[in-house]
């Protein structure tokens, strides 16, 4: 299952992956005192005048926009 996710969210950590990507782990606001971690994975293109994804720093405070998909545990 899949869906759109929209949050600007605070950067824990991230690592760079293979074939230009990175992933890492956020967290967003969900309620008052009430944060929610994901885990998420970024792909860059070679083309930096369409390159969508700017560098992606840890403890920065970032708008993720995307897909989600949900594992079988969390459904």
């Amino acid at each position: 299952m899949s869906s759109v996710f929209c949050a600007i969210s605070l950067i824990k950590n991230v690592s760079e992956g293979r074939n230009n990507s990175c992933s890492g782990t956020a967290t967003y606001r969900v309620g008052e005192d009430v944060f929610q971690d994901f885990t998420f994975k970024a792909f860059y293109t070679n083309d930096n005048d369409n390159n969508v994804i700017a560098e992606i720093f840890k403890s920065s405070i970032s708008l993720v926009i995307g897909r989600l998909s949900l594992e079988n545990e969390e459904l």
